[in-house]
């Protein structure tokens, strides 16, 4: 590789190059070599050494041999020819008995029939150790607990594994003994601990285990099973750990009820809520007036009633307010109801937004509203009034057309004046709004 380098710069740097001297260079100093030669890419040979052409037996095409070796030569990158080199024989050694196909197979199935040996040995030695061998009415016994159980050795091999665990991985009992207890497909479940490691491992490093492990097992029947696991040490003669106990119980009902009990417990939160949504909705059906969304006349009185109440209780004042738009009747005439329902509407929005958030505002009728003020004297109350009958007057917060305009008649009174119930507060203030119509309205 290293003389087909040096000839690639040398043709690089001049094709006419003298390339013999070099080969004869390499041939003289290199025992090894017995010929070499130059040959162009279209089989011309360009130059060769004495014996090359006696000795050269590889046909075109061939591969390189161990003794006869092909090396592609380039000039500016682009192939030019080969350089063919002769090597002396080389004695048969074990690396090429290697190379033999038939060696190889006997080589590898001798390897194979070993590590099998090895394993059944393993095995064997296993069955046979005294402090694996568990009398058959313990064996009994453990098979009659409900739990799953495994019986393990120092180095986390299954001993002993009970009917009922083995029954869960679809494996015979038998079939489960010399096993890894960590290869039998374990997941630690995320809901627990993000940690690999296993109970039965930390018990047999000496350490407590603590609350029990949930891991989960996925058999070979497309089927996983969630066991809480708990491990305790057996020890031996001079208190030495000598392997680990195991204790499978098998979860997965229960947690599958317990998710079928979440989900059925957010189903029931969802249906009261919107239980709650609807009764809301209800709610506001049956205390506001559909089409201005004041308090209707029913849900107007049962506050009134108790702003009254807590007046008298507490000797302060209780103002109220009667609306009523100027002539309404030649609005509808005039423009139709639905203008006269958009009257409504705005004039229903001046009042909410002049009064305070703690007022009653309420549609009292047709046309008419109803506003109680708690603790407002009567001047008070004129006050806000004043401010409702000025807004519609002047009609800068009102969307309607110039030909429309919009103006109401008010009526005031309060607990000042002797009332003794609210539907008496209530008639005076109207007494006062006729009084306002005989009087010119607005």
């Amino acid at each position: 590789e290293s003389l087909a380098v040096q000839l690639s710069t040398t043709l690089s740097e001049n094709p006419q190059a003298p390339v013999g001297a070099v080969l004869q260079t390499a041939v003289r100093r290199n025992p090894m070599i017995i010929a070499a030669a130059l040959r162009k890419k279209d089989g011309e040979l360009l130059f060769a050494t004495e014996e090359h052409l006696n000795k050269w037996q590889l046909p075109p095409g061939e591969p390189s041999t161990l003794n006869q070796i092909r090396v592609p030569v380039y000039h500016h990158d682009q192939p030019w020819g080969e350089l063919e080199l002769v090597f002396q024989p080389v004695n048969p050694g074990i690396g090429d008995l290697l190379q033999n196909p038939l060696i190889k197979i006997v080589l590898f199935a001798a390897l194979v029939g070993f590590v099998a040996y090895l394993v059944y040995l393993k095995r064997a030695l296993k069955e046979l150790n005294p402090d694996a061998v568990i009398p058959e009415r313990v064996r009994k016994a453990l098979d009659t607990l409900a739990e799953g159980l495994l019986i393990l050795d120092r180095k986390e091999n299954i001993v002993f594994a009970n009917s009922v665990f083995a029954k869960k991985t679809g494996l015979s009992a038998q079939a489960l003994i010399g096993k890894k207890c960590r290869q039998l497909g374990w997941e630690v479940d995320a809901g627990e601990n993000d940690s690999t490691e296993f109970p039965w491992t930390r018990v047999l490093r000496g350490e407590e285990q603590g609350k029990p492990l949930q891991l989960v097992l996925a058999t070979g029947r497309q089927r996983a099973y969630t066991f809480a696991v708990k491990a305790s040490p057996i020890y031996g003669t001079a208190n030495e750990i000598r392997g680990a106990l195991v204790t499978f119980d098998d979860v997965t009902e229960l947690l599958a009820k317990n998710q079928a009990l979440e989900k059925a417990n957010q189903r029931l939160e969802q249906s009261q809520r919107e239980i709650s949504r609807q009764n809301q909705e209800l709610q506001l059906l049956a205390t506001r007036d559909p089409l201005t969304n004041c308090l209707n006349r029913r849900a107007l009185f049962a506050g009134f009633q108790t702003l009254f109440d807590e007046a008298l209780k507490h000797e302060e004042e209780l103002g109220c307010i009667m609306v009523d738009i100027d002539h309404f009747k030649s609005i509808n005439d005039r423009f139709g109801h639905a203008v006269g329902d958009k009257v409504i509407q705005l004039v229903a929005q001046v009042i909410t937004k002049t009064v305070r958030t703690h007022d009653l505002v309420g549609r009292y009728g047709g046309e008419e509203f109803c506003v109680v003020l708690p603790d407002t004297d009567a001047a008070t109350a004129a006050e806000v009034a004043e401010r409702i009958r000025l807004t519609l007057a002047e009609g800068k917060e009102l969307e309607l057309a110039s030909a429309i305009r919009i103006t109401a008649s008010l009526g005031v009174s309060s607990l000042a004046s002797g009332a003794k119930t609210p539907q008496e507060l209530v008639d005076q203030a109207d007494k006062a709004l006729y009084a306002a119509k005989e009087g010119g309205r607005n």
